[in-house]
């Protein structure tokens, strides 16, 4: 037994059997031969369905050998952990096993009923076997004997036909002629074969002639009504029979009538059915059933589809209310229905109507009819009903009032030939609508009735009614129409201004809702702290005295060896202890800290050979530090701290290897700005960015992953302490710190410290007040999966002039570039997006357009981004989350290289 070791915190089965060689021999040989057997098993069954390809249940065979070759794969894992504990391997493979067996359970099952339809093996072979002898019977009897043969075929129960070389028929024994209802055969000679079938049972007589024809033989099953019309169902070979030379002189087939072995099967079929269903005795039962299926069916496909449509509707209604409620938010996205009061709109149109005889409408941006007044017939009877009429109204809705200045309005006339006019509704800077006064003509001209009469001519409409609705359009002066517009003007400016109005109180209200919700996470946060800081003071004064006594009794001599052991658990239990308060100190902000100036650098570049031991050697550790120093004034070892918990958090989340990568810069902050960890105040401030190729996490454990006593990991295995203490420390330097992460695409956090004193030159040019970035006209193509960033980011660069497209995923911008890449000055991408990566889109795009500009963007290191395969020593990257004014910069400077 001491030659047997206990390795990777496991011990071998041996151990279980304490080593005694006869019943480690008996377990090792029997598993060994247990999965010996099994492999041979399966080996031989493989081998039979590679030989047998054709066989029916061809997949069930090959599942089976599967399944039993899982089966001595364990066996052969079982003799094996018996000296060496690969548990987690075995442990695989019996996971395996079980999905094998599992497949092939779901796979077994379903074949009950298909196998219970098949007729006995026996009994085919037995057909099988007296078809080929009487076949073989048959071809002797015809180079013996005319007679004898023609004997046979008169004698036989089945159909029997010659045809000739070319698929022709020449004879037909008297049996097949009074199966098939023939009377006169002559009118069958000389037809081809496979006129004797239709559909599809052609073509497989088409083919068993010509298989015949090459000298093999050639069979099928098909449907061949008598000339009466009884249905028949036939089992047919076609064999060649050769002459002396070995070429076919004439093709012989035989057709056995399995209509009754058909009846049968259909029946069974049925029968099975019933069993399984345990319903219906009777067809109208089980068709019955069918429909409900069906139903049941089509009611699953329209829940689908209805949540589809609430999806979608959900998205819409999420992305409209951005638009209302964010500082930031794109009118353009709303419905003009949802901005202004239709019914109001409505009821003031028809008052106005009723008082001078205008006709009015409100339509949005699409043409939509939102509001209409004294509509008269010519336009609700016939433009609006006809597509060709209905598409000039629309056209002429949209194309012909672009670029009328707000507050004004124009008079055109529409492609159907009345007069319109128009004013644009414009909210919040948006042209989302017109108000229209139309269907209408001027009092001192003459309506040109030929005119009309050849549109009513062209487009169908009943001449006589059509002219009659043209008489009864109002005539107004050009004095009263002006004045009717002008009031539509002022209305509109009106209706825009209060609209407008009500979507800043929202956004005010929104605005007050979320400092709200950041003010509630820093109290529950702070009042935590404070609980944790004075639930560490008390239990400190408890672990002194049980430290104090503890000691004392260690000293004592006359303790023995068992009672000096237990001593030691007692103080190495309060050191633990100590060190969670320790931790809950750190979170609170209580602990007594040594701040003095120190080089942030240097604290990394200290500690890096300890978090190289911490992480383990199947985990690459890579530091970068800026060139600069960085000055801050801090706890050495508090800073210490971070690191360790942040790497030890790393190592957990990169269970199979992966990078670690340490990074130092400094950024400035430009305005106040709130984060999920606190406020960040205007200043320079040195960044440690500590990033990791792990697990990842998704958004709601991102927000929660600082609360104390939270943790991913499992019982036992965590305390949940490390990233809230990680906090503490970092709250207790003026600092904050941003997470970026998403699932299976690992975590990165960035800390800010503040900058202590700016005493070197090259910092001091690094953070030197820079002229505000100038705008453009060039057009950027932005590509982003995060609904919320790309609306920013559109909102940002198109208020500093740039037109933009938008593309939601990596496939999204490689279509937009296609299609508008002549006009794509830059392009503004994330790494990280669904369908296609950054690095894939961007090798698409290189191919349409080599010297295309890129801006990446990412909440991942530059470091990181390489490692996962964005290579080029002219990557441009710009870190997440990014100054609004330094993202305007970089786009800017990139644009005029």
């Amino acid at each position: 037994m001491a030659h047997h070791q206990v390795t990777n915190d496991y011990m071998a089965h041996g151990f279980c059997f304490s080593w005694e060689p006869g019943l480690v021999r008996l377990h090792v040989v029997s598993d060994i031969a247990t999965g010996i057997a099994y492999y041979a098993i399966a080996f031989a069954m493989l081998y039979y369905a590679y030989k047998r390809r054709g066989i029916t249940y061809y997949g069930m065979l090959i599942s089976f050998a599967a399944f039993i070759l899982a089966c001595g794969t364990t066996h052969f894992f079982a003799a094996y952990t018996i000296y060496d504990p690969a548990y987690w391997q075995e442990g695989y493979v019996k996971a395996f096993t079980a999905v094998i067996s599992i497949a092939s359970a779901i796979y077994f099952i379903p074949q009950i009923p298909k196998v219970l339809t098949m007729p006995s093996l026996a009994k085919s072979l037995d057909e099988n076997r007296e078809l080929n002898t009487q076949l073989t019977r048959t071809v002797q009897a015809l180079q013996e004997s005319n007679a004898l043969n023609q004997s046979i075929i008169d004698s036989s129960t089945d159909c029997i036909k010659f045809l000739d070389p070319e698929g022709r028929l020449q004879y037909m024994s008297p049996e097949g002629q009074r199966r098939l209802g023939i009377k006169n055969l002559d009118e069958f000679l000389n037809m081809p074969y496979e006129n004797f079938w239709h559909g599809k049972d052609r073509d497989a007589a088409r083919a068993a002639v010509a298989n015949a024809r090459q000298g093999h033989q050639g069979s099928f099953e098909g449907y061949c009504p008598t000339q009466d019309g009884t249905p028949k169902w036939w089992e047919v070979i076609v064999t060649p029979v050769k002459g002396a030379d070995g070429n076919p002189e004439k093709l012989l087939a035989v057709l056995r009538d399995i209509t009754e072995h058909k009846s049968m099967e259909e029946n069974l079929h049925k029968q099975t059915l019933q069993l399984e269903e345990e319903l219906a005795e009777r067809q109208m039962a089980q068709e019955s059933l069918q429909e409900q299926a069906a139903m049941l069916e089509e009611e699953v496909e329209e829940r689908r589809k209805t949540e589809e449509a609430l999806q979608r509707s959900e998205d819409t209604v999420k992305n409209k209310l951005r638009a209302i409620l964010e500082p930031e938010g794109d009118i353009g996205a709303l419905e003009l229905s949802e901005i202004i009061d239709c019914e109001m709109l409505q009821s003031m149109l028809e008052d106005f109507y009723r008082i001078t005889g205008m006709l009015g409408a409100v339509l949005d941006v699409s043409g939509k009819v939102l509001v209409a007044v004294g509509w008269q017939d010519i336009c609700t009877k016939f433009h609006r009903c006809h597509p060709d009429t209905l598409k000039n109204c629309i056209e002429s809705d949209i194309n012909l009032t672009n670029g009328v200045p707000v507050g004004t309005f124009k008079h055109y006339r529409c492609k159907n030939n009345l007069w319109d006019m128009v004013t644009p509704l414009v909210v919040g800077g948006k042209h989302v609508g017109n108000v229209f006064i139309g269907q209408f003509f001027y009092e001192d001209e003459v309506p040109d009735v030929e005119l009309f009469r050849e549109q009513a001519r062209r487009y169908g409409f009943d001449e006589a009614e059509y002219l009659a609705a043209l008489d009864r359009v109002p005539r107004f002066s050009r004095e009263a129409a002006d004045a009717g517009m002008k009031f539509y003007a002022k209305l509109t400016s009106m209706v825009s201004s209060l609209s407008f109005s009500s979507i800043k109180v929202s956004r005010m209200l929104n605005e007050r809702i979320h400092l709200e919700e950041q003010l509630r996470q820093s109290q529950k946060m702070e009042a935590v702290g404070q609980l944790a800081g004075g639930v560490a003071h008390d239990f400190n004064n408890i672990l002194q005295v049980i430290s104090g006594y503890g000691n004392m009794l260690k000293m004592d001599g006359k303790l023995d060896d068992r009672q000096q052991g237990e001593i030691d658990h007692i103080l190495a239990a309060s050191e633990k202890a100590a060190q969670l308060t320790k931790g809950l100190l750190a979170f609170s902000r209580k602990q007594v800290m040594a701040l003095a100036p120190v080089n942030l650098n240097d604290i990394i570049e200290n500690v890096k050979k300890f978090l190289a031991r911490i992480i383990g050697e199947d985990i690459q550790l890579k530091t970068i530090t800026c060139e600069n120093r960085l000055k801050i004034y801090a706890d050495w070892g508090q800073i210490e701290q971070v690191l360790i918990n942040l790497a030890t958090n790393a190592r957990d989340a990169m269970r199979k290897g992966g990078l670690l990568t340490i990074e130092t810069g400094f950024q400035t902050v430009e305005a106040s700005t709130d984060h999920e960890s606190g406020r960040a105040e205007p200043g320079c401030y040195a960044v440690m960015t500590v990033s990791d190729t792990g697990i990842g996490m998704d958004k709601e454990t991102c927000k929660r992953i600082f609360e104390p006593f939270y943790t991913t990991k499992e019982i036992g295995k965590g305390t949940g302490l490390g990233m809230a203490i990680v906090y503490g420390i970092v709250k207790q330097h003026n600092g904050f710190i941003d997470v970026y992460s998403e699932p299976g695409q690992g975590t990165t956090f960035r800390i800010y410290l503040p900058i202590h004193g700016i005493e070197q030159s090259g910092l001091e040019e690094t953070i030197a007040p820079v002229a505000p970035p100038r705008g453009g006209t060039e057009t950027i193509l932005v590509a982003e999966d995060d609904v919320d960033v790309r609306n920013l980011v559109v909102s940002l660069l198109t208020r500093f002039g740039y037109d933009v497209i938008q593309a939601v995923d990596g496939q999204d911008v490689v279509d937009k570039f296609t299609e508008h890449g002549d006009r794509v000055a830059m392009i503004l991408m994330d790494m990280i997006m669904p369908k296609k990566n950054g690095k894939e889109a961007y090798e698409e795009i290189v191919l349409l357009k080599p010297d295309v500009k890129v801006l990446y963007s990412s909440g991942y290191t530059a470091d990181f981004i390489l490692n996962r395969g964005v290579s080029g020593e002219d990557i441009e990257l710009i870190m997440k989350p990014v100054q609004p004014m330094e993202l305007l910069r970089r786009i800017r400077e990139i644009l005029d290289r």
